[in-house]
This record gives C-alpha cells, sequence and structure tokens, in this order.
C-alpha cells in the first residue's frame, strides 16, 4: 500500500490536480489530507475514486467546519495513524 499525505491546499483544486500528477502520486492508494480546506479532500476523494481511498480532518482554516471531523485514526498495513 501507498500513503499519499496532503495537506494546506486552501482551495487550490489546480492544486490538486498537479498533485496527482505528479509521479510520486502514482499508484497511490490512501490519501491522507490534514486540512485546509475541507471541500479540497472531498474533490481528492471525488477525482481519485475508484483509485484510492481518501481521509480527511479538519485544518484550522476549517473552523468552524459543521460536521467536519478534527481528529481521526486510521489503520493501514498494520499501523494506526492518528
Amino acid at each position: 500500500m501507498k500513503i499519499g499525505i496532503v495537506s494546506d491546499s486552501h482551495g487550490s483544486t489546480r492544486a490538486i490536480d498537479r498533485m496527482l500528477s505528479h509521479p510520486a502520486a502514482e499508484g497511490v492508494t490512501l490519501w491522507l489530507h490534514a486540512g485546509d480546506i475541507t471541500p479540497d479532500a472531498e474533490y481528492l476523494a471525488m477525482v481519485t475514486e475508484g483509485k484510492a481511498k481518501v481521509r480527511y480532518v479538519a485544518g484550522n482554516s476549517d473552523w468552524p467546519e459543521p460536521g467536519a471531523r478534527y481528529d481521526d485514526v486510521v489503520e493501514a498495513v498494520g499501523h494506526r495513524i492518528f
């Protein structure tokens, strides 16, 4: 399993698209988005649907975001990531 970590995209879907076009993003099956801005993580989930799972939490620029998670524990390949 290859895990990608991203944060602080601040509303730029163009930045998400550029990130995904980078060779290092090839083969990522789990993306962890650490906030700022949660709709960016939803966009990431939409454009990677069927290729990768996306888990995300809200960041400091997302506060207060109704229904947003501010922490999460992800279990992947026998490891727990907080």
